[in-house]
């Protein structure tokens, strides 16, 4: 049986050697043919680029606002109750 007539994502039969019972054109990668190699996720997050982008700087705006409280909490409590 020859190849050349069938049609893209038919089965290969016994005669195409590495790839019995595989389907013709289809990737073969675990997790549904995404691999590290994929540009549109960042790993091992998973997140696309624009959504690694959108945490990093609510992260980043969370992180700011929790050391201007602290530093406010800090400085209240060494001026009511100096612990040195």
């Amino acid at each position: 049986m020859s190849c050349a007539g069938l049609a893209r994502g038919t089965r290969v039969g016994a005669d195409a050697p590495g790839k019995v019972g595989a389907i013709e054109g289809k990737d073969e990668r675990p997790f549904g043919g995404i691999s590290m190699a994929d540009n549109t996720k960042v790993y091992p997050s998973g997140l696309t680029e624009a959504e690694a982008q959108e945490f990093h700087g609510w992260y980043s705006k969370g992180l700011a606002l929790w050391v201007v409280l602290s530093a406010f909490a800090h400085i209240f409590t060494y001026t009511y109750l100096p612990w040195f």
